[in-house]
């Protein structure tokens, strides 16, 4: 494979952006070379141990050294070189090239709850995560833990069993080569395997906190900004000022942002732009803070001094054409196995 392509895929695996219907496999140095070369063509890329007989000639198989399963490891692909770090810790290393964040456990759960939370509150995020050399592991399913997912990425080991990808928990396969018959599982699966599954129970209710800023965190990215540079609606700052907000949206959803007196809410997921005006933006911040249709009607009648039956219309009308939704109460991690 390209380097470019090969540096591409192993982004993708890393924070679980792989296309939808693609499947791609991580293979350990250990595992049986049999057994994996003969599950190869169920996947679309595989990353196989350097000098292995394991890649034949699957086109998409990328050769890498070292290793990429817990902080301290290397991994050496194509002339480069990728760290992984601990969440905990990686704050007060310097990045120095491609670096992966890896939870690693309850306590790099437990920073990055932090993270959101002062984030929401505060508008202050973390630096080094808006480095873009560094990637957040399984940053696509942090974004929305309670969604259901079928999972794409797989982590063989050399001790036979395959896991949910870099951080997740081991599936109940024998083998790479049943990877089509696993069926779908929430998200959260995707970091069962570095948290445990009493403390995601303990803290589902902050699942969409974690989310969106996950999500800020990426559209601070992809916009080349740091927080001074722009305000994002709900992280610091609101347009709406009645203290009746209850909820936080998932970070799937658009991002309401104020730069230089401008209000523009911006989809990641679509990259759709909609430049809008100050009520608008009000009402938007009143949707995605509410925990109910109803509520965000009350809400909207009193901040407008309007009659609900008007404001009902008029919530619905930017919630159908901007594609902005109330937030989803958590559930419990037992709830949504």
């Amino acid at each position: 494979m390209q380097e470019k392509l090969a540096v591409q895929a192993l982004e993708q695996w890393v924070v679980g952006s792989v296309r939808p219907g693609a499947k791609h496999a991580f293979i350990e140095y250990g595992v049986d070379p049999e057994v994996a070369s003969d599950a190869l063509p169920k996947v679309d890329v595989a990353f196989v141990p350097a000098g292995s007989s394991i890649a034949g000639d699957h086109r998409m198989a990328v050769e890498y050294d070292g290793a990429l399963s817990a902080p301290g490891d290397q991994l050496f692909l194509d002339g480069q070189v990728v760290e992984v770090q601990d969440y905990v810790a990686s704050g007060f290393v310097d990045v120095l090239g491609p670096t992966v964040v890896h939870l690693s456990g309850d306590d790099g759960w437990a920073a990055l709850v932090e993270d959101a939370e002062a984030a929401l509150q505060l508008g202050v995020f973390p630096e080094h995560l808006l480095n873009p050399s560094v990637l957040l592991a399984d940053r696509f399913p942090l974004l929305d833990l309670a969604a259901a997912t079928r999972p794409s990425r797989f982590y063989c080991k050399a001790g036979g069993s395959t896991a949910f990808g870099m951080q997740g928990g081991d599936l109940d396969i024998a083998d790479l080569a049943e990877c089509e018959t696993v069926s779908e599982l929430p998200a959260w699966a995707a970091i069962s395997g570095v948290v445990t599954e009493r403390t995601l129970d303990r803290d589902q209710m902050r699942f969409a906190s974690v989310g969106r800023f996950v999500g800020a965190v990426e559209l601070l990215r992809s916009l080349k900004l740091v927080p001074a540079d722009i305000d994002l609606v709900g992280f610091g700052m609101s347009l709406v000022a009645d203290d009746r907000a209850d909820a936080v949206v998932c970070g799937r959803e658009p991002f309401l942002t104020r730069q230089g007196g401008e209000y523009l809410l911006l989809n990641q997921e679509t990259r759709s732009r909609h430049r809008l005006s100050r009520d608008t933006a009000g009402l938007v911040e009143i949707i995605q803070s509410s925990s109910s249709l109803e509520l965000a009607i009350d809400r909207a009648c009193r901040t407008l001094a309007a009659s609900s039956e008007s404001v009902a219309q008029g919530l619905l009308q930017v919630q159908q054409s901007l594609k902005v939704s109330v937030a989803v109460p958590g559930q419990p991690v037992g709830a949504i196995k």
